[in-house]
């Protein structure tokens, strides 16, 4: 499952880059917006250009079906609504991304499904030398020199 906001710029090269490792959790590293920093917390363990790290936001993000799954195994499981825009449906919706406070710390919905996967005993991996591109009103580079 691939994760890619809609402001984000990612080349075909990245992404077979971030596809070559074969993790279960595969990250890019991405410049935030209007701030001199990045969407990757917590270095854990560095290899290359492989870094394992405590969270990575979803504006570049890589879910195997293994871990997708794993999500779902212990989700809460619902049915769409008439209120989900008119349409039935005889499948299960999952609600996986949540967020809250985990010691102390506020986490968004990505850096929550971050922290629950490594609960689950999945690391979360970025391959710094994948370039992104975050656009707004200026192009916010990341240019694999983290």
């Amino acid at each position: 499952l691939l994760f890619l906001d809609a402001d984000m710029g990612l080349t075909a090269e990245g992404l077979i880059k971030l596809l070559s490792h074969n993790k279960d959790v595969m990250g890019a590293v991405v410049a935030l917006k209007g701030e001199n920093s990045y969407n990757t917390h917590g270095l854990l363990n560095t290899s290359g250009n492989l870094m394992s790290v405590v969270k990575v936001g979803t504006a570049v993000l890589l879910l195997s079906r293994k871990a997708v799954d794993s999500l779902i195994s212990d989700a809460t499981p619902y049915q769409p609504s008439s209120i989900t825009r008119g349409v039935k449906a005889d499948f299960n919706m999952y609600d996986v991304f949540g967020c809250g406070v985990v010691n102390g710390e506020y986490l968004s919905e990505d850096y929550w499904i971050c922290n629950k996967l490594r609960n689950k005993g999945y690391d979360v991996f970025v391959d710094v030398s994948v370039e992104t591109r975050h656009n707004g009103n200026y192009v916010f580079l990341y240019k694999g020199d983290l």
